[in-house]
């Protein structure tokens, strides 16, 4: 049995916002949450400065996260290096 939750805007969890893709989550009948692919990330949640994308992410509590994801470095004039 599979839980599907769909229309999550984000998922806190220590000073990160988790964006899942198509903001789909799908949760296991034991309760563990499946691990989300080409999730999004905010980092630092109050200037919102480290962006990243493409993630393959394991949610373990609220405090705590694991996984790799693409980082969007910010560089002056409003452009960005992928």
């Amino acid at each position: 049995m599979t839980l599907s939750i769909s229309g999550i805007p984000y998922i806190a969890s220590g000073d990160a916002r988790i964006i899942p893709n198509k903001g789909v989550v799908m949760i296991t009948e034991n309760g563990q949450m499946q691990p989300l692919a080409k999730a999004q990330l905010v980092m630092d949640t109050v200037t919102a400065y480290h962006k990243l994308f493409d993630g393959n992410l394991q949610i373990h509590s609220r405090s705590k996260f694991s996984g790799d994801a693409t980082y969007n470095i910010p560089i002056t004039m409003g452009k960005i290096f992928r």
